[in-house]
């Protein structure tokens, strides 16, 4: 499971949100859960795979220690 250790703010349609809400609700899921699993997969599905766990040891850590 990926830590969450960052925060993205962004702008969607209305629609888009209920829809993603709706989908959460389905999947026993919150919005926020289902939205990282969506980029997670886009990301992987389109050469962007996630990094290999010596990769993450090495990268920077960011927020208060």
């Amino acid at each position: 499971m990926m830590r969450k250790d960052d925060v993205l703010f962004m702008r969607l349609p209305s629609e888009m949100k209920a829809r993603l809400a709706e989908a959460a609700k389905r999947e026993m899921r919150t919005t926020s859960s289902l939205a990282v699993w969506i980029l997670s997969k886009w990301l992987e599905n389109n050469g962007f795979p996630a990094p290999k766990e010596s990769e993450k040891a090495s990268a920077p850590r960011k927020g208060k220690r």
